[in-house]
Formats: C-alpha cells, sequence, structure tokens
C-alpha cells in the first residue's frame, strides 16, 4: 500500500491540493457517502475495485473506527434536536 502522506483524521489540504492541482480540470472523481453513509464490507470493496478499474484519478478522505461512530451519534442528536428546534412549540418556532 502507498502512503501518500494523508490522514483520515488530520486533514492535510496542502498534500491533498498539491496532488490535485497538476489534474486536468474535470479529471478526479470525488467520492463520498457523508458521515452517516454506512456500507457492508463486500460493498466498500465493489466500490474500490469499480474505481481502481476506471483508471481514474479519485479522492474518497473513508472514515471508520470508533471516529466515526461518535460523528454519527453526535449527527443524530443533532437532527432530532434541529428537529424539535424547529416544530410547532420549539424554539425556533417561538422565536419567529
Amino acid at each position: 500500500m502507498t502512503d501518500y502522506g494523508l490522514s483520515l483524521f488530520k486533514p492535510s489540504t496542502d498534500t491533498c491540493m498539491t496532488w490535485l492541482d497538476p489534474k486536468e480540470t474535470g479529471s478526479v472523481v470525488y467520492v463520498s457517502f457523508g458521515s452517516l453513509g454506512s456500507l457492508e464490507k463486500e460493498q466498500m470493496e465493489e466500490v474500490a475495485w469499480g474505481l481502481k478499474r476506471s483508471n481514474c484519478n479519485f479522492l474518497w478522505e473513508v472514515m471508520e473506527g470508533e471516529k466515526s461512530k461518535e460523528m454519527r451519534r453526535n449527527s443524530g442528536k443533532w437532527k432530532e434536536l434541529a428537529k424539535e428546534a424547529v416544530d410547532e412549540g420549539g424554539s425556533s418556532d417561538r422565536n419567529i
């Protein structure tokens, strides 16, 4: 496996931009399933093989492990809080 100096948890904008800058406009595929997206192992492998076989340059900065679980929990919590705030009688509803 080649290490390109990138980290999932400490994004390196400079490294990414140095890699991306010489690429022709429109020649890089960006893949993201969002922080709530969850693929099974076989689905992840299929996507990975499809990208590799496409011979396209691609960016795909995947979140796994405890950090991913924490982000999903937080996203769910904030989603519920936002729904409560805008529901009838919620804080946003009362303050409009």
